[in-house]
């Protein structure tokens, strides 16, 4: 009885592993190679077979014996685009996902890539005078600090800023929330002023007099909660960074924003893995990786910005 039991579990074991297999090799190319590779294994195995089993040829035996392991070599090298699929496939899958967060090992790339995408923004956004203000998240929740804007959900990337921020655009006129390492809002007003004096020295009487409503809000967001606040000046050009606690730095260099994005980055992907850890994060359903998608009214306003364009040349 354990006989029987112990073999239908192996058998078991194998129908899984290749019913997943053949599944997913079906999804890509590789699903007519394997028909046409079975459908020539089955010849070649089944000729021999009956070729040996008719005649006493023990030199063809030693050869159908040697193929065996030939035969799995050439699976490997015939399928090794599919393979590779396959293996990213699995490494992508929400339960390895889960495991990485859980013990970290994504947060320095995720980390390095998050930073270097907002950084190349602001660099760029200043060289061509364009405003913004980017809110990222750190420790305290800050979703209830902003009004309006569009959901976007999607990757940090630089490109990705710039377009939003770029003047013309729908979202431009707005602030970006980045929560968990990804950019989840856009276009968001903030309601916000400095509650009290933000303790410049004198010395800095002209540069706070000039400062504009967008920076007033950026630094009133950064006296409310512990958020990072980095303001792109649409007038100077200046870059300036906010943070509860501190006085607001106006004109940093690339250097200190470095530092200061990487500190927040640290603190607010740090608290997103003890959220998960503890079975309170976000559900990975809302948050997995998902094209950017613009909608509908944006391309046709854009459409129609285009063809105005092209009647006055």
């Amino acid at each position: 009885m354990n006989v029987i039991l112990q073999t239908a579990f192996e058998i078991l074991i194998l129908a899984t592993v290749y019913y997943w297999f053949i599944r997913h090799l079906q999804q890509t190319r590789g699903g007519g190679l394997l028909a046409g590779f079975i459908i020539l294994l089955i010849v070649i195995l089944g000729g021999f077979a009956v070729i040996l089993r008719r005649f006493d040829l023990p030199h063809l035996q030693v050869i159908a014996d040697a193929a065996l392991p030939a035969l799995s070599i050439a699976l490997l090298v015939i399928f090794q685009p599919e393979l590779r699929l396959l293996i990213a496939r699995i490494g992508n899958t929400r339960f390895v996902r889960s495991l990485e967060r859980f013990f970290g090992r994504d947060l320095p790339m995720q980390k390095e890539r998050v930073v270097n995408a907002i950084l190349s923004a602001c660099e760029r956004m200043s060289k061509s005078h364009t405003g913004a203000i980017l809110v990222i998240q750190r420790r305290e929740a800050i979703e209830g600090y902003q009004t309006g804007g569009q959901r976007i959900n999607g990757e940090v990337s630089a490109r990705l800023l710039e377009t939003i921020f770029y003047e013309g655009t729908p979202l431009h006129d707005g602030a970006v929330f980045i929560i968990g390492g990804r950019l989840m809002w856009a276009g968001c007003h903030i309601e916000a002023e400095p509650t009290h004096d933000m303790g410049f020295p004198p010395e800095m009487a002209d540069q706070v007099r000039d400062l504009g409503t967008r920076h007033g809000a950026a630094f009133g967001l950064a006296q409310q909660c512990d958020a990072l606040v980095i303001v792109v000046s649409e007038e100077t050009g200046r870059i300036s960074v906010a943070r509860q606690g501190a006085i607001p730095k106006l004109g940093v260099g690339l250097e200190t924003l470095r530092q200061e994005i990487t500190q927040g980055i640290e603190s607010q992907l740090e608290a997103t893995k003890t959220a998960h850890a503890l079975g309170e994060g976000r559900d990975d359903s809302a948050t997995e990786s998902r094209p950017f998608q613009v909608p509908l009214d944006v391309v046709e306003d854009e459409a129609r910005t285009v063809d105005s364009g092209a009647k006055k040349l």
